[in-house]
């Protein structure tokens, strides 16, 4: 920690009190759409605050809990279009992968405004705060496009196209390594809850779904975190997975079932992090111990991980390469590969290009002559796989959650044995107009 900034301890801090703002948005989220089950929803919450991700990144200097931070807000202030457009506008300021999730938390607003004089409110500071970022990517990187930072020097970066949506998309959510179940799979019931949820709120509830799915997406296509904490790019969306975990929950039985038991566990997962943080950054393998145990439970992803091409005249940093043959060119040699974990050098060569073959996703550092490398270029050699070493155990998990979430989207009766008895029915539907007629009889939809 001495070689961090000196103010990395305030902005910790900071980090610290937005993670403590964030769960307490979220309860009120989750009280205010489920009034009448007060104790299933705080236990839910519970579920979600306590465990990873959100406890590991809840002091990390990461801009996902901020993002997560103003998706929850936007949410509880769906009815004040000002607001609303504010925090639309403020989420690819936070990073221009978030634009999706802007774009959604726009198209909520507009879709649940009553009056054009509420549309045009929401608009205006989102349309404000768009033209301001363009002007600053047109200052710090020659154009005014979304995907300036990712053309500019030395952040040139091309993506990994429709392959990524399989190694970092699915990979997201089921890499032993780098995904989010294996360390909290109490998300799981939040994947399969959709069903329950689009019952209850409709429209609203669909299009967040389809904003969720296409910020997944991109984020994909546009590669992995590299070396961070598993999961980094989904978290933002982590906390509003308990909204569909708290409309299965209180409308199944099974599904409390369920998501007791995976919070156990969840809980069991994430305790030890306290002691053992460090081990949850992603170096390419599982090594928090507690994930270890239960590896082969879950695909590998990790060997699709890292680097697959690099261009750039500045300083090199930690990489990760993916497996395969590379090319590596410096400005002068003797060139070396330096295992970053072991500390010691894999390869090394007395000129300026080094033929190195990769044999797993280990972090390395490249140096020249003892030194940092200036102008370092690496090119992958090998035509890049397209499927996980693990493919069958993918499509193992994935029909399991297809299954699940067909079966608590099914239709229940007030009173049915499989039916949490009055989630159902509520007592009494909270103040305000419902957003659509509801589908069951008896049941008012309660506003978002």
């Amino acid at each position: 920690s001495q070689a961090l900034h000196p103010g990395h301890r305030s902005a910790q801090a900071t980090m610290a009190l937005m993670s403590v703002g964030l769960a307490a948005a979220l309860l009120v989220l989750l009280l205010r759409l489920w009034p009448d089950r007060p104790v299933l929803v705080v236990l839910v919450w519970a579920g979600f605050v306590f465990t990873l991700p959100l406890l590991g990144f809840a002091t990390q200097v990461y801009p996902e809990v901020p993002a997560a931070l103003a998706l929850v807000l936007a949410a509880l202030c769906i009815r004040r279009p000002v607001v609303v457009g504010v925090l639309a506008a403020t989420l690819p300021w936070l990073h221009i992968r978030y634009a999706p999730l802007a774009l959604t938390v726009l198209a909520v607003a507009l879709l649940r405004a009553s009056t054009n004089r509420d549309r045009l409110l929401a608009l205006a500071p989102f349309a404000a705060g768009m033209a301001l970022l363009a002007t600053a990517f047109q200052h710090w990187y020659g154009s005014p496009l979304p995907g300036a930072p990712y053309t500019a020097p030395p952040f040139a970066h091309r993506g990994t196209g429709l392959v990524g949506l399989y190694h970092f998309g699915l990979g997201g959510f089921l890499d032993t390594a780098a995904g989010l179940l294996p360390y909290s799979p109490v998300l799981l019931v939040g994947l399969v809850g959709a069903g329950p949820l689009v019952r209850r709120f409709g429209r609203t509830a669909r299009a967040a779904l389809a904003g969720a799915l296409l910020y997944a997406g991109t984020a994909a296509m546009a590669g992995g975190a590299a070396y961070s904490l598993p999961g980094r790019f989904l978290v933002p969306l982590v906390p509003l997975l308990a909204l569909p975990a708290a409309a299965a929950v209180t409308r199944f039985r099974s599904a409390g079932a369920l998501f007791a038991g995976l919070a156990a566990v969840s809980l069991a997962l994430a305790a030890p992090t306290a002691a053992r943080f460090g081990d949850l950054y992603d170096i390419g393998y599982p090594h928090y111990r507690p994930v270890m145990e239960t590896a082969g439970l879950w695909p590998v992803f990790a060997a699709e991980n890292g680097v697959e091409h690099f261009d750039a005249p500045a300083v090199s940093d930690l990489l990760q390469l993916r497996p395969g043959h590379w090319e590596i060119t410096a400005g002068a040699g003797p060139v070396a590969v330096e295992d970053v974990i072991l500390g010691r050098t894999r390869a090394r060569t007395p000129d300026a290009r080094l033929a190195y073959r990769s044999p797993d996703a280990r972090l390395v550092r490249v140096r020249a002559a003892g030194g940092p490398v200036h102008g370092l270029r690496l090119r992958l050699l090998d035509h890049p796989r397209t499927l996980s070493t693990d493919g069958p155990k993918s499509l193992a998990w994935l029909a399991a959650l297809g299954l699940l979430a067909a079966w608590f989207s099914r239709p229940t009766r007030p009173g049915a044995s499989g039916s949490a008895g009055s989630a159902a029915t509520p007592a009494a539907a909270p103040a305000g107009p419902p957003e659509e007629p509801s589908t069951t009889a008896g049941r008012a939809a309660p506003p978002t």
